[in-house]
């Protein structure tokens, strides 16, 4: 059985930012992805759907300081705060899927992050049963 030591060396770093904006807010799911953050927008904190998979849209790659940082974002675009961060493990890293298990203070557990179709930037989040 694998370790869930949050020390592993395969653990990539993943934060869940409020972005706050004139217009409303939005949850940004951000996940350490070489020198960039894989990121994607929710309406609603992200695992946190009852009725099947969240919807999500696929942001272009953030950069890392977004993983500790929290304040005003440049250029008037609002303002972020961490609502949770940590380890996760990505399990598969592909273009139109991720599956990846989260080992936050909210977010935990195993979950798909899949595609609606090639050209799209529709994504759903899906738990995966244990």
């Amino acid at each position: 059985m694998a370790s869930q030591n949050p020390k592993d060396a395969d653990l990539r770093r993943f934060v869940v930012l409020l972005h706050t904006l004139r217009t409303g807010a939005h949850f940004d799911l951000m996940i350490q992805n070489d020198d960039r953050l894989a990121s994607w927008k929710f309406e609603s904190f992200p695992g946190e759907s009852n009725t099947g998979p969240q919807p999500c849209a696929r942001l272009e790659e953030h950069r890392p300081l977004y993983l500790d940082y929290e304040g005003p974002v440049s250029n008037d675009r609002g303002e972020v705060v961490r609502q949770d961060s940590g380890r996760c493990r990505a399990r598969v890293v592909t273009e139109d899927l991720w599956t990846v298990e989260f080992f936050g203070a909210r977010l935990t557990g195993r979950y798909e992050l899949r595609r609606a179709s090639p050209e799209s930037d529709e994504w759903s989040l899906r738990r995966l049963r244990a």
